[in-house]
């Protein structure tokens, strides 16, 4: 199969598709929004509290500003990441 990427999941999907999938990197303290698909789902915001991997990669720890919980996150394509204004 030329020209396909199997993914995780064994579908196939396109190289276009592939390279539209967003390549997180973060650091303590950046914000996180999670804006969901579903039209009465509520936009979560979060706060990055631990990195697992060294160089910014997922997963996540992020504390939710909304229940004060902490959860392991794998951000999908709906998550954006507000790196923190750091002074200079």
């Amino acid at each position: 199969m030329v020209g396909r990427i199997k993914s995780r999941q064994g579908r196939h999907r396109s190289p276009e598709r592939a390279r539209q999938t967003p390549a997180f990197r973060a650091s303590v303290g950046d914000r996180i929004t999670l804006t969901p698909n579903a039209p009465h789902a509520r936009v979560r915001d979060g706060v990055i509290v631990e990195v697992q991997n060294g160089n910014g990669a997922p997963p996540y720890v992020v504390h939710w500003l909304d229940t004060q919980e902490r959860a392991l996150l794998y951000p999908g394509a709906n998550t954006a990441i507000e790196p923190l204004r750091r002074s200079a």
